[in-house]
């Protein structure tokens, strides 16, 4: 929740840790920060990525 440390640590201006929270907040909307929204984006993004693993990427349609 620090700019300035966000920036420090990906060795990047702060003002572009500014630039980058701005364009999410244009492509999720107002109160993505909120606990709650947060907390959906965060599940989401893992459904995502839980998704497209290596192991679950296979030819064809599925088996059981």
């Amino acid at each position: 929740m620090s700019p300035s440390r966000t920036a420090e640590t990906m060795h990047i201006h702060v003002n572009t840790v500014t630039q980058r929270l701005d364009r999410v907040a244009k492509l999720l909307g107002d109160g993505w920060q909120e606990p709650e929204r947060a907390l959906e984006i965060q599940l989401a993004l893992r459904l995502h990525r839980l998704g497209h693993t290596p192991s679950s990427q296979s030819v064809g349609p599925a088996t059981i």
